[in-house]
């Protein structure tokens, strides 16, 4: 089992300006916006998806390491054309925020339904105690009762 802050596909969320060392996107240019969600190490393999380069979270990703996150496909055809993104460094907010950098471990698929264009950030986590509107799968999708289980 595995868990997420929001729906899988749905779009919506935590969305934000992201910043990437040495990327294609630079300070001068618009900025560019990305989904946010929060997932739990098995979360790709519960729900199919594949990793297109790196690997999945595990939960020695959990609070409190080295943050970590995994860019959907879309995300790093944007940010680092014809490069593998993993080992690359993101953030969010402009270059010179002070949020910690997040180093790339894996790149996904890009899989989403709805009009949400933008790109997907995961980032890893082993318990939901910041997220306090997590939407429950089974039952009622968008029933505001626990984590979304995968």
């Amino acid at each position: 089992m595995s868990a997420t802050s929001r729906v899988p596909l749905m779009p919506g969320g935590n969305s934000g300006t992201i910043s990437g060392e040495n990327s294609a996107v630079g300070p001068t240019d618009l900025p560019v916006e990305a989904e946010w969600r929060w997932v739990t190490p098995d979360y790709f393999k519960a729900i199919g998806t594949t990793l297109i380069t790196g690997r999945a979270f595990t939960e020695a990703d959990s609070e409190g390491a080295t943050p970590v996150a995994i860019v959907d496909e879309s995300f790093a055809a944007r940010y680092y054309a014809n490069e593998d993104p993993v080992g690359k460094r993101i953030k969010r907010g402009k270059l010179d925020s002070t949020r910690p950098w997040m180093t790339i471990v894996a790149s996904c698929v890009t899989c989403r339904a709805g009009a949400s264009m933008r790109r997907r950030v995961y980032k890893s986590t082993s318990r939901f105690t910041r997220t306090p509107r997590l939407q429950h799968v089974a039952g009622r999708p968008h029933e505001r009762s626990g984590p979304a289980l995968a």
